[in-house]
C-alpha cells in the first residue's frame, strides 16, 4: 500500500512539473500569449451594481457619492420617497470629487450630463466607462485625474467644458467625435504624456490653451471645417513635427504654434487673415509663405526660427512689427509680392547676413528708395533662378 502511494504521488507530482515546464515554454517562446491570456481574464471581467445606498440622490441626479469602492457601477435608476422609479440622467457637481481609492467608474444608459467637478482630483481614476446617451461633459469634470490613461467619448457627445481633462497627466490618446461642436478653454492644459489627438469634424474653433504643454504630442488630426486657432492653443508642444491646416483656417491667435520647437512642416491656406505675436516663435520650419490675406506679421512671430531660410509674403501685407524675426539669422531670401514696400523697422534684416530681398520687376526702385538701408540687396524676382 505504501508503495502504491508513493508512485502516485510521485507520478502527479511529475505531471504538476510538466505542465508548469510546458507553461513556461509557451511563454518564453511566445511572450504575447501571456498578453492574451490577460486580456482574456480582463474581458471576462464582470462587477455588480454599487449598493444604491452609496449614493445621495435627487431627481434622477447623483449628488453625492459617499462609498469606498475601488471600482464603481453606477446604477441606471433608483426608486424614490414616492415609489416611483427615476432614471439616472446626471452625475451631479462635484459628486464623486477627491476620492482617491477610486481606480474605475462604469457609468450606466441614460447618463446625459456630467457635471462640473464630478471627478475632480481623483488622482488614482485610471478608467471610467462613458454611455452611449452621454452629451454634455462640464468643467473640470476630470480635471487633475492624474492616472487616467484613456478615455472613449461617444458619438452622441455635444460639449465638454473648461478644464474639462485638464493635468490628467497619464492620458495618451483623445478622439473627439464629430457630434462634439463646442469646446471649452484649457481642456487638455499639461497633460504631459498627450502624443495623438484627433478632433471631430464638427469643430470650427480650438479655444486658447487647449492643448498647452501637451508636450509628448506628435500626432494631431484637425477638423476639415476649422477656422481658428485660439491663444496659445499649441503652446509648448515641442515634439509636434508637422501641422497639416485646412483651407478653411482664417485666424492663427497670439501664441498659437509658440514654442513648438520641433515643428518643422506648416501650411498656411490662402484664406488665412491673422497671424499673431509669437505665432511660430521657435518653429524648426525652413521656408514658409504667407497669405494674400495677411496684412501684418505681429510682434516676434517668426523669433529664434533658426532654420528658416525661405520667406514669401503676400499682396496684402502691410506691415511687419519690429521683432518679427529677431534672431532668425539664418534667412537668405525674402519674396515681397506686393509693389507697395511695407511699413518695417530701420534694423528688422540687420541680422540676416547673407539675406537677398526679392520684389517686383515694376517696384525695384520704390523699394530701394524706401528701404535705402537695404537697397543693395533688394533685386527684382525675374532674377530668381
Amino acid at each position: 500500500m505504501k508503495d502504491f502511494i508513493k508512485i502516485f504521488f510521485t507520478t502527479a507530482l511529475s505531471l504538476l512539473l510538466i505542465a508548469v515546464v510546458s507553461i513556461v515554454i509557451t511563454y518564453a517562446v511566445n511572450p504575447d500569449a501571456i498578453k492574451d491570456f490577460i486580456g482574456q481574464v480582463d474581458k471576462q471581467e464582470t462587477y455588480d451594481e454599487t449598493n444604491i445606498e452609496e449614493f445621495e440622490l435627487e431627481d434622477g441626479i447623483i449628488t453625492k457619492y459617499n462609498g469606498n469602492d475601488s471600482v464603481v457601477v453606477v446604477p441606471n435608476s433608483y426608486t424614490n420617497e414616492e415609489g416611483e422609479e427615476v432614471t439616472i440622467t446626471v452625475i451631479g457637481d462635484s459628486a464623486f470629487e477627491h476620492k482617491p481609492y477610486l481606480l474605475k467608474v462604469i457609468l450606466p444608459e441614460g447618463i446625459t450630463t456630467i457635471d462640473s467637478r464630478a471627478f475632480y482630483f481623483c488622482t488614482n481614476l485610471e478608467e471610467v466607462i462613458l454611455p452611449s446617451t452621454l452629451e454634455v461633459i462640464e468643467n473640470d469634470a476630470f480635471n487633475l485625474c492624474t492616472n487616467l490613461k484613456a478615455i472613449e467619448l461617444p458619438e452622441t457627445l455635444t460639449e465638454i467644458g473648461n478644464n474639462a481633462f485638464r493635468m490628467c497627466v497619464d492620458l495618451k490618446e483623445i478622439n473627439i467625435p464629430d457630434s462634439v461642436t463646442t469646446l471649452g478653454t484649457y481642456i487638455f492644459y499639461a497633460d504631459a504624456s498627450l502624443e495623438k489627438a484627433t478632433l471631430g469634424n464638427g469643430i470650427t474653433t480650438i479655444p486658447e490653451y487647449t492643448f498647452y504643454f501637451c508636450h509628448s504630442l506628435k500626432d494631431l488630426s484637425l477638423p476639415t471645417d476649422l477656422e481658428e486657432i485660439g491663444i496659445s492653443a499649441f503652446d509648448f508642444c515641442d515634439n509636434l513635427e508637422k501641422v497639416t491646416l485646412p483651407g478653411t483656417v482664417t485666424t492663427l491667435n497670439n501664441f498659437a504654434f509658440n514654442r513648438c520647437y520641433s515643428l518643422r512642416e506648416i501650411n498656411l491656406p490662402e484664406g488665412l487673415t491673422t497671424l499673431g505675436t509669437y505665432a511660430f516663435y521657435g518653429a524648426k520650419i525652413s521656408s514658409i509663405e504667407i497669405p494674400d490675406g495677411v496684412t501684418e506679421i505681429g510682434a516676434r512671430a517668426f523669433q529664434e526660427c533658426t532654420e528658416l531660410k525661405s520667406i514669401a509674403f503676400g499682396k496684402g501685407l502691410t506691415t511687419i512689427a519690429d521683432s518679427a524675426f529677431d534672431n532668425t539669422i539664418n534667412v537668405e531670401k525674402i519674396i515681397f509680392n506686393t509693389t507697395t514696400p511695407p511699413t518695417i523697422s530701420s534694423t528688422l534684416f540687420d541680422n540676416m547676413t547673407n539675406l537677398k530681398i526679392y520684389v517686383p520687376t515694376s517696384a525695384v526702385e520704390t523699394y530701394k528708395t524706401t528701404w535705402t538701408q537695404y537697397a543693395e540687396i533688394i533685386f527684382s524676382v525675374d532674377e530668381l533662378n
